[in-house]
């Protein structure tokens, strides 16, 4: 199942978030990713092996975050880029909406 993720400092800005173990291992893990608006937050979703991705983890650990977080009274907006759609069909499945598109730029450093 899943277990409490642990605060950490980020940006000097407390997390919050929730992690799947499997064998002992975060399989998955889903945060907020250190920003907080008034009582919105973005979430940051991982699942770190690939040989995992396409299971429902990050889906269901989303799930419970955004539970737990909405009986505190925060809102979750989920933020990702216009080619990621893996994460874009777990927004689609936790029922958020796409509301606007914006560019999103790197560097490159070779």
């Amino acid at each position: 199942m899943y277990n409490n993720y642990y605060a950490h400092d980020k940006l000097d800005n407390e997390v919050f978030g929730m992690a799947l173990r499997k064998n002992g291992e975060i399989v998955s893990q889903c945060v907020n990713n250190g920003f907080i608006h008034e009582n919105q937050y973005f979430i940051d979703l991982y699942t770190f092996n690939n040989c995992e991705r396409n299971k429902g983890y990050g889906t269901l650990i989303s799930y419970y975050l955004i539970i737990d977080q909405l009986k505190k009274g925060y809102l979750p907006i989920w933020e990702t880029t216009v080619d990621n759609m893996p994460s874009q069909k777990v927004a689609d499945k936790l029922g958020f909406e796409k509301v606007e598109e914006y560019p999103v730029y790197s560097i490159n450093i070779v």
